[in-house]
């Protein structure tokens, strides 16, 4: 029962900052109106809210016009929902398991509003940040003590690609959240994945298309997640 609890938990997270970013690029309220179509702008019953379920039983498609429904949503659902388990399983205090999960939606946050319109917001990146790195206050001290030079040296080098037009503000500034929480060893492997997976997208969509950054780092961080490394 906990586990499911966990589970829907993770699933609603996910369903509600995915809502939230789409809200966010469309220049439309978090709080009104409530949740509509996208497509015929029709306001959804309660049941068509319903993480995973609400997709399922309309078959992928609106109830009131037939239009398709974003698998995104879908997909997001069912990996946080997920993820937020093997969290649980895998976080020795409930304090590391609240740090955890509440940086995966704030990172998911950021990635998506990355992703729709190539910017993100100051508030969310700076609030968001102080929140989670307050919970982490231990573990800074001991990546700070650990591994100073190697931070402030990484990020010089990130500062003088942020002037090239290489690499975003917020880019640099969640690599160092990640690294300042984990460390600077498993912080480079998350970087290795993200920018594979970014190499992988930039040559798939092609040099001339804008490419965010952001969701390739959350996607690394997730899979980490996954395998166990964090």
């Amino acid at each position: 029962m906990l586990n499911f609890l966990i589970f829907c938990c993770g699933a609603s997270l996910a369903s509600f900052t995915v809502c939230t970013a789409f809200r966010y690029q469309n220049k439309i309220s978090i709080l009104t109106p409530r949740s509509f179509c996208d497509h015929c702008r029709r306001q959804l019953k309660w049941w068509q809210l319903v993480p995973i379920l609400g997709w399922l039983l309309q078959k992928g498609r609106c109830a009131f016009c037939g239009h398709k429904i974003p698998l995104l949503s879908f997909v997001l659902e069912l990996i946080y929902g997920s993820l937020f388990i093997f969290i649980s399983y895998h976080s020795l205090t409930r304090q590391a398991f609240l740090l955890a999960t509440c940086l995966q939606i704030w990172l998911l946050l950021l990635a998506l509003e990355d992703h729709y319109t190539m910017h993100v917001s100051s508030r969310l990146l700076y609030f968001g940040s102080l929140i989670i790195l307050l919970q982490a206050l231990p573990q800074i001290y001991l990546s700070c003590t650990a591994s100073w030079l190697q931070l402030l040296l990484f990020f010089l080098l990130c500062f003088t690609f942020e002037k090239m037009n290489k690499l975003g503000q917020a880019d640099t500034f969640c690599l160092l959240v990640l690294m300042l929480i984990y460390g600077f060893e498993l912080g480079c492997y998350i970087l290795l994945v993200a920018t594979t997976l970014f190499l992988l997208n930039f040559y798939r969509q092609g040099r001339h298309t804008p490419h965010a950054f952001l969701p390739c780092l959350t996607a690394g961080f997730v899979i980490l997640t996954f395998l166990g490394l964090i």
